[in-house]
């Protein structure tokens, strides 16, 4: 059996680290081809499991693949789950978007305290 022919048997299996990793193997097209739709579908998977990291690179595929408010809100979404449960890169990503007001409203108090949360931790 082929390493992504196990990987999607986890997957489906409700295994979050494999789906967290064939979302990733569907975002970057290195070993497939590359498929938006089955990242997004796999990495939400696997963030609705708790899985920080698939939460944080979520939110980072829709605030690059999914231009305007509808993406941004779902950014704003998946930064906020990840940076309560301390990723640095999402506290960083969600401070910005307070700062910036984006997919939210302007915030300089929240947008400083992810920023100094993100900091704390070398981001």
């Amino acid at each position: 059996m082929h390493q992504k022919d196990e990987l999607h048997r986890a997957a489906e299996h409700g295994d979050d680290v494999a789906q967290l990793n064939l979302g990733l193997l569907y975002l970057d097209g290195e070993k497939s081809t590359k498929n938006i739709r089955k990242a997004v579908k796999w990495l939400r998977r696997a963030a609705t499991q708790k899985n920080r990291e698939a939460q944080a690179i979520l939110g980072a595929v829709y605030l690059s693949e999914f231009p305007g408010p509808e993406g941004d809100r779902n950014a704003l979404r998946w930064f906020q789950a990840a940076a309560k449960q301390g990723h640095p890169t999402a506290q960083s990503q969600l401070g910005m978007m307070y700062l910036s007001g984006e997919g939210t409203a302007k915030d300089n108090q929240a947008a400083e305290k992810w920023l100094q949360l993100a900091a704390k931790q070398g981001d």
